[in-house]
């Protein structure tokens, strides 16, 4: 399959897109264009960008087709030695996933964007680009010819994702004969020698304990908004993230660069080449069922950041911080009273990345983090101190890469690490419906550290139970079940006390000495009162970890 994308008017955002098609004694021939893309476990619905769809023969005669699903074409090639698809892109979302067209750049995420033939997946393409002559192109696939990027097979093109762009800039480190490249879209204060430097430390670590990395060559793609941003995706031989605003990226926002490329590069072991069975090899036109993305991306987000402290990036203390607010969350959320981590995973395929209702799911990245840390400390614990989760990760990516794992695979890594069952741990927290609290304070006493809760210094916060955003309830605490209030309320007043913010609220519950308050609120455009009881006990409680 030989694909061009063309860009006629950058400023429309729509990219003209072509495929030459080998169809040689097929009468028929489908055409589909994933419904998710590998790294979000949830449907895209990329075919709402595509429009003018054409196909034609090698005389540029038009061809009959059907459109069988919201995602696929049936396309009639009787007699045809090969055809060309025609369509259009429309690629206005910048994000780590996207695809995205104005007339500073072009970047693709070819998956979002090229229609495939499912029999052809595992056939070379070449990918053709006419982008003006002095724009650059960073992307892991090679140049075949000037612009002309190639793939071995379909899925690696897929996994590919590019930046085009006169802008670019660039600056690459080596480690054990492995080139990295940075490559850097906007940001223009940002400094990549800095930048490389630091990231060849974490990326040292990573490789010294798998003992070996996939790629020849890797690449980070930074898309530096000017905007707030914050997203990563993981592939095989890069990642892209998107980040911002940019005047920050340098200060307030570097640790969180360091810490979602560690976190993309671990991706390139645990996810990428280690993959769960049911994802050996991708299904692009359906759910992916598995409850193992909270390994994929619990392991991943605690380990990301055990990196930062291990190669001396950041503190032990801002390591313990970032742990303290997967503790946190993981309270202040409640899910676990109503939903087990394992079918959480399972469950991103149904309201995707949103929080959804209510104490429903558990968060694959804090909760699988959790998960990560309770069974590191286990491992630490019984191999005095000599095994790490580390060291299980590593038996489990030599044992199952080409095959995949299962989540008894990932169990019989841990416990011939440690030497002990985890069974439990699985039970209780993977497969059960309990607040993490015991094993949480076994993994604290095993790494020595002080896992302490105090009352929140919000006020209506702990004596209430809730949080405000602009005077709106956005969260109701799984501690105040009783509460008279409901998501959405928005709170002006309150025994007679009008209040421009919630701050204002906060100091008047503080100075306030009584039981009960009587609160005006706006309860979906009705004006209305309710009382309140002051909770006898603490509603929100604060985390926090040291040594």
């Amino acid at each position: 399959m030989e694909y061009e994308i063309h860009i006629k008017n950058p400023e429309r955002q729509y990219l003209q897109i072509s495929i030459k098609i080998n169809t040689q004694g097929q009468e028929k021939i489908q055409l589909d264009l994933a419904s998710w893309r590998p790294g979000r476990y949830e449907l895209g619905n990329f075919a709402k960008n595509l429009r003018n769809f054409q196909a034609k023969n090698e005389l540029s005669e038009v061809l009959n087709y059907t459109k069988t699903s919201k995602d696929s074409w049936l396309v009639d090639t009787k007699n045809c030695k090969t055809i060309n698809i025609y369509y259009e892109y429309y690629a206005s979302e910048l994000n780590a996933g996207s695809t995205y067209l104005d007339p500073e750049q072009l970047y693709v995420n070819p998956i979002n964007c090229l229609l495939y033939c499912h029999d052809k997946l595992e056939n070379s393409c070449t990918l053709q680009l006419f982008v003006p002559e002095n724009y650059q192109i960073a992307c892991a696939r090679p140049q075949k010819e000037k612009n002309q990027l190639h793939a071995n097979t379909i899925h690696e093109l897929f996994d590919s994702p590019l930046i085009a762009s006169a802008n670019l800039r660039h600056h690459s480190f080596e480690v054990q004969a492995h080139t990295f490249h940075v490559w850097a879209q906007g940001g223009e204060m940002l400094d990549l020698e800095k930048i490389a430097t630091d990231f060849q430390k974490f990326t040292s670590l990573q490789i010294a304990d798998f003992g070996v990395f996939p790629s020849a060559a890797y690449h980070f793609l930074l898309q530096i908004s000017p905007q707030k941003a914050y997203h990563g995706v993981e592939h095989t031989d890069s990642t892209v993230i998107h980040l911002g605003p940019s005047t920050e990226v340098m200060q307030s926002l570097y640790k969180e660069l360091l810490g979602i490329c560690s976190h993309e590069l671990y991706h390139v072991w645990n996810i990428k080449t280690l993959r769960p069975k049911a994802m050996l090899p991708y299904n692009y036109k359906a759910e992916n069922y598995t409850d193992l993305t909270a390994i994929a991306e619990g392991i991943t987000t605690y380990l990301g950041d055990w990196y930062l402290y291990k190669s001396g990036l950041i503190t032990l203390q801002e390591f313990q911080n970032e742990l303290a607010e997967h503790v946190q969350k993981h309270f202040d959320q409640g899910a676990y009273l109503y939903n087990s981590l394992g079918e959480s995973a399972w469950d991103t395929w149904l309201d995707g990345y949103t929080t959804g209702v209510p104490q429903r799911k558990l968060s694959i990245y804090s909760d699988g983090a959790l998960l990560a840390f309770i069974c590191d400390a286990r491992i630490r614990k019984h191999s005095a101190n000599s095994k790490t989760l580390c060291d299980a990760m590593r038996l489990l990516y030599e044992n199952c890469t080409e095959t995949g794992y299962t989540l008894e695979d990932f169990q019989h890594a841990l416990q011939e690490t440690a030497g002990i069952s985890f069974a439990d741990i699985f039970r209780e927290i993977y497969w059960g419906k309990n607040p993490y609290t015991k094993h949480l304070a076994e993994a604290f006493d095993a790494f020595h550290w002080q896992w302490q809760k105090t009352e929140s210094t919000v006020h209506y916060e702990k004596y209430l139970g809730i949080e405000l955003k602009n005077l709106r309830v956005e969260k109701i605490f799984p501690t105040a079940q009783n509460s008279p209030f409901m998501l959405g309320d928005i709170i002006f007043a309150c025994n007679d006390m009008i209040f421009a913010n919630e701050q204002d609220l906060d100091i008047f519950m503080a100075q306030t000495h009584c039981n009960t308050w009587n609160f005006q609120i706006n309860r979906k455009g009705k004006m209305q009162m309710i009382n309140a009881k002051k909770s006898s006990v603490f509603l929100k409680e604060l985390h926090k970890i040291s040594t």
